[in-house]
């Protein structure tokens, strides 16, 4: 009965109820200044093509067009390497093309990462909320 009492008389604690956290699926991570494409999702990406173009000032300076076949589920593959002595000035930009099968049609979803200088930077291309096509 005393406890009934008490469990009355006080005040209801707010709960913090926190969003479903977002998980990243397909992303970019750096190791050793070289940059790596991470297949966090439950599918094997079929191709997956990566263009880079590099500036400095106003002068393309470099471009690289890669292509990668089979990216398993849970994977990695290295798809750009960085100097930093000669690639220190210089503005980058990545743009990366996946390709799946979907209910036996080829599809495919292209990716901008943002445009930085210098160095490779980790980037998230995609969250576990985001739809692909």
């Amino acid at each position: 009965m005393i406890l009934q009492i008490i469990a009355l008389n006080t005040k209801p604690k707010k709960m913090k109820i926190n969003p479903p956290q977002k998980i990243p699926l397909l992303f970019t991570t750096v190791c050793d200044n070289d940059l790596y494409l991470v297949n966090n999702m439950d599918f094997t990406i079929l191709k997956v093509r990566v263009d880079t173009c590099s500036i400095q000032e106003t002068i393309q300076v470099s471009s690289s067009d890669k292509m990668i076949v089979n990216l398993k589920p849970q994977s990695i593959v290295k798809i750009e390497e960085y100097d930093p002595i000669p690639d220190s000035d210089l503005t980058t930009q990545t743009i990366i093309e996946i390709f799946w099968i979907n209910n036996d049609t080829l599809e495919s979803e292209i990716f901008k990462l943002p445009v930085h200088k210098g160095k490779f930077v980790s980037n998230v291309i995609l969250y576990s909320d985001a739809l692909i096509h």
